[in-house]
């Protein structure tokens, strides 16, 4: 008898604290969707981000300037931004954020600066991001740090 015949196909179902759980039908053990919102002129910095998140189950939503991305955040809601400080058009990523921290219904939305220049946060309170990176950065270290933000990532 061919030993490859003993086996089983593989099943949808596993084994979880004692019970088998079928991964098709029980959504309790999937994490929701996250849209994390890439927003940066330079289409290399915003793919590199991509494939830094794309790991896990989020939903990427990409801009190039911040005018473009106020329209996203208002339209899909991101769960986080990843925020360009230089950028082309009226609304820069200090801008950008100091327009979503003053709005009481966006201003929980975690924002993570990228910048090659340096920031000064005391200049405005209003300027609240929830963390920054200077380019070149890690994108380990960024991985580590959206974690962070979501917490049970």
């Amino acid at each position: 008898m061919n030993k490859w015949a003993e086996l089983k196909p593989l099943e949808k179902d596993l084994q979880v604290d004692g019970r088998f759980v079928d991964f098709e039908t029980d959504n309790s053990r999937v994490s929701p969707t996250r849209k994390i919102l890439i927003v940066d002129d330079e289409r290399e910095i915003r793919e590199l981000i991509r494939e830094t998140v794309m790991i896990d189950n989020f939903e990427i939503l990409e801009a190039d300037t911040g005018d473009t991305a106020y329209d996203i955040i208002l339209k899909e809601h991101p769960d986080l931004i990843i925020l360009d400080v230089k950028m082309p058009g009226t609304l820069d990523g200090l801008s950008l954020t100091q327009k979503i921290k003053g709005d009481p219904n966006m201003r929980n939305i975690p924002i993570i600066l990228l910048t090659a220049v340096p920031v000064d946060l005391e200049q405005d309170s209003r300027l609240n991001p929830d963390a920054i990176f200077y380019k070149p950065f890690s994108p380990i270290d960024l991985l580590d740090r959206i974690s962070d933000v979501f917490g049970d990532y």
